[in-house]
């Protein structure tokens, strides 16, 4: 297994690579030997100014991709195939494995963490 650090890296090349082929510029896998904390938090600010600066339309969604994955191998696919069966799984699988890293490490993460984006939707039921 990588480390946690190149997790992070792995993490953010996932959208990072779309985000360049949406601009058509060729995808730029950052360094997975990230050295620092700060250097870690830098690769995700950048991939998130990175997303915000696209605007992805239905047409190049339909467009095909060429993903080269390393000794030889290739795959093609549409734009919406690339995120929902290459992108997404990767960028889990490695979030994941960050997220594990750090509890088999002992810091004190649970599930409560992993799921803070659902808290605005959270609502109390009173006693009826």
């Amino acid at each position: 297994m990588f480390p946690f650090s190149t997790q992070i890296a792995f993490v953010c090349n996932q959208p990072r690579n779309f985000a360049l082929w949406c601009l058509e510029q060729p995808t730029n896998n950052l360094n997975p030997n990230v050295a620092s904390l700060v250097e870690a938090r830098g690769h995700i600010s950048a991939t998130k100014e990175l997303l915000a600066s696209i605007n992805v339309t239905d047409s190049k969604l339909s467009e095909l991709n060429r993903l080269d994955l390393g000794q030889g191998l290739y795959a093609e696919l549409s734009g919406l195939s690339y995120v929902d069966d290459f992108l997404i799984p990767n960028f889990y699988f490695h979030i994941t494995t960050a997220y594990n890293i750090l509890r088999l490490a002992g810091v004190p993460i649970g599930k409560r963490d992993f799921m803070m984006h659902l808290v605005p939707f959270l609502k109390h039921q009173g006693n009826v």
